[in-house]
């Protein structure tokens, strides 16, 4: 059984509850040049890549009401898919955080995209983990798959949003741009990144590693007209790729590393039971009852992102491809 990666309500690092999010900033002298508007076809360079990826990732946080122990958090993190406001992120993201977080007596939760401050106008600053903070409302959600679309209540893609972030007297732009969605499956041993925010780490985190294996897995699907409770079976592709994701990391994009292109969506990792040296499973006693203690194996399973692109199309929503 795979190892979901959205972060427990109870395990969440507390978000500000204030619009824009700047975590680190270094002033020495500044000036605010104007925000380059162009997008480069191809990134020259891993780390030009990997910028552009930063501008599309976004930190899903979330806040309730009314207020209870943990009541704000990281949820996961989503990336941009379309110039309208939309992003794609893991279902479990969603449902894990609000089921929990009612749990404890919330009666609502709101979510917040993360969307990062373009630091590169302001070239004599220096700004770590700096966000503007917009809140979003679930579209649709593929439980099966393990997928949801987020929609972002203002269009950071739009002329006329304002980050609110003011460097002298002129506005600091956001980072935002969109990804390019590839169907096809990766061969094995293509060599992917992964970005996201794992556990309580603030800032982008980006890691690479290969397609492991091309895999399935078995999901029950709802037949359309058909009841709630009537199911029908069906296999799921599914990659694996030798990285380690953590809490946090669900819902982010694992791309290509030569074009960038996102191909899946994280989804967690597959566990594996501690183990003795004679060879032995480590049990723990929880609650009364003996559970076997699980570890990350070091293989991220991740979403293909056709599955993605299915519930984008069912929706009509424009994307890049």
């Amino acid at each position: 059984m795979a190892q979901r990666m959205g972060s427990a309500v109870g395990a969440a690092r507390p978000a500000r509850p204030s619009a824009l999010r700047v975590l680190s900033v270094s002033t020495p002298s500044c000036s605010v040049v104007k925000q380059k508007n162009s997008r480069r076809t191809g990134p020259a360079s891993r780390a030009d890549l990997i910028a552009n990826m930063k501008s599309a990732v976004i930190q899903i946080s979330y806040r309730v009401d009314p207020p209870v122990p943990n009541g704000a958090g990281i949820a996961g993190t989503g990336f941009l898919v379309s110039k309208d406001g939309y992003a794609l992120t893991a279902a479990h993201v969603i449902t894990q955080t609000k089921n929990l977080a009612q749990a404890s007596g919330a009666k609502s939760v709101q979510f917040v995209a993360g969307v990062s401050l373009d630091t590169s106008s302001v070239p004599k600053m220096n700004f770590q983990g700096s966000f503007r903070e917009i809140p979003c409302t679930v579209v649709d959600i593929d439980e099966a798959h393990d997928i949801a679309i987020l929609k972002l209540s203002q269009n950071s893609f739009s002329p006329l949003f304002e980050s609110g972030f003011v460097v002298g007297d002129k506005e600091l732009p956001l980072r935002a741009q969109t990804v390019r969605l590839e169907a096809e499956l990766p061969p094995e041993g293509k060599e992917l990144l992964v970005s996201g925010y794992p556990l309580t780490v603030p800032t982008l985190v980006t890691q690479q590693g290969t397609v492991a294996s091309l895999s399935f897995t078995s999901i029950e699907i709802e037949r359309p007209g058909a009841p709630p409770w009537f199911k029908i079976p069906e296999v799921a592709d599914l990659i694996f790729a030798d990285i380690v994701v953590n809490p946090g990391n669900s819902g982010g994009p694992f791309y290509l590393s030569d074009t960038g292109n996102v191909v899946g969506i994280c989804h967690g990792n597959l566990p594996s039971p501690v183990r003795l040296q004679n060879g032995g499973i480590v049990q723990m006693q929880i609650g009364g009852s003996s559970q076997t203690l699980m570890q990350n194996s070091g293989l991220a399973i991740v979403l293909p992102i056709k599955y993605g692109i299915a519930l984008l199309d069912k929706n009509k929503i424009s994307y890049e491809h």
